[in-house]
């Protein structure tokens, strides 16, 4: 998985997981962030996140195919909406 938190990406591997099981994880994540408010001192800050999952063997066997997958999928997700998921 691909996410963005502002301007910044970071990976996460799931070892072992089915992709289905991993975006039943990634979509209640979601909703929680969704529910989620930061009080900051001028403004409420609410919480998305736009997330590209890739999936082995289907998308590649290899870290840099999964990851590159992953960011395209991130690209489109962040494109789509800030709570948008692509994994297929």
């Amino acid at each position: 998985m691909r996410g963005r938190w502002d301007e910044d990406t970071f990976v996460v591997g799931f070892d072992g997981s089915s992709a289905r099981a991993v975006v039943e994880v990634i979509r209640r994540l979601q909703d929680e962030l969704g529910a989620q408010r930061v009080r900051e001192p001028d403004e409420l800050v609410f919480l998305h996140a736009a997330i590209g999952l890739s999936s082995y063997p289907l998308d590649g066997d290899t870290t840099r195919s999964l990851v590159l997958t992953a960011h395209e999928r991130l690209e489109t997700a962040a494109e789509r909406g800030e709570d948008s998921l692509v994994w297929r």
